[in-house]
C-alpha cells in the first residue's frame, strides 16, 4: 500500500513540476525553448490520471468483493452474491477496465506529441478491422468485445438464478407431488 502511494505521490509531483515550467514558460518565452515542456506535461498527467483511474477501478473491485460500503453490499445482495463468497466478475470486469485504460493511454501520449490525423486513422483502423499476424487476423476491437460480453452476462444472470433459488423454489412444495 506504501509503494502505491509512493508512486502515487511520485507521478503527481512530476506532473505538477512539468505543468509549473510549461506554465513558466508560457509567461516568460523563450526561458525554456529547448525541452519540450507541453508534451512531458501532459503526458505526467495523462499517466497519473490512468494511474488514479486504475487506482480507483481496484478499490471499487475489492471493495464489491468485501462488501465494504452499503451501496456494494446491496449490489452484492441484489446479484446474489454470498456474504463469504468472492464477486468475480467484479474482478474480471476490473480486469478488463484496466486494459481499457492502459491501451487508451500510450494514443493519448502519441496525441499529445504530435501524432498526425492520418496515423491516428490508421491506429483506429487497425483496431477495428485488424491486423494480418502470419495467416491470423487480429481484431483487438472484437478481443475486446468478445472478453467483456461474457462477464456482463454472467454477472447478469446471476440475478435471475438467485430469485429463482431465493423466491420461487422456496414456495414449491417438498414432498412428491403425485401423492
Amino acid at each position: 500500500m506504501a509503494r502505491y502511494t509512493f508512486l502515487t505521490l511520485l507521478v503527481a509531483a512530476l506532473a505538477l513540476t512539468a505543468v509549473g515550467l510549461s506554465i513558466s514558460d508560457r509567461l516568460q518565452p523563450g526561458r525554456f525553448t529547448d525541452l519540450p515542456l507541453r508534451p512531458a506535461a501532459g503526458t505526467l498527467a495523462a499517466v497519473l490520471v490512468a494511474w488514479l483511474a486504475s487506482r480507483t477501478v481496484d478499490r471499487v473491485a475489492d471493495g464489491l468483493n468485501e462488501g465494504r460500503y452499503r451501496w456494494q453490499r446491496r449490489l452484492r445482495h441484489m446479484l446474489r452474491v454470498e456474504h463469504d463468497e468472492r464477486f468475480r466478475e467484479a474482478e474480471l470486469f476490473a480486469a478488463l477496465i484496466h486494459v481499457l485504460i492502459w491501451l487508451a493511454l500510450p494514443l493519448v501520449v502519441l496525441q499529445l506529441w504530435g501524432l498526425s490525423r492520418a496515423s491516428f486513422d490508421l491506429l483506429r483502423s487497425f483496431a477495428w478491422t485488424g491486423f494480418n499476424v502470419g495467416q491470423v487476423r487480429v481484431i483487438p476491437a472484437r478481443l475486446l468485445m468478445g472478453t467483456m460480453i461474457p462477464v456482463v452476462v454472467a454477472t447478469l444472470i446471476r440475478w435471475p438464478f438467485g430469485r429463482m433459488e431465493n423466491q420461487w423454489l422456496v414456495r414449491t412444495p417438498n414432498g412428491d407431488p403425485y401423492r
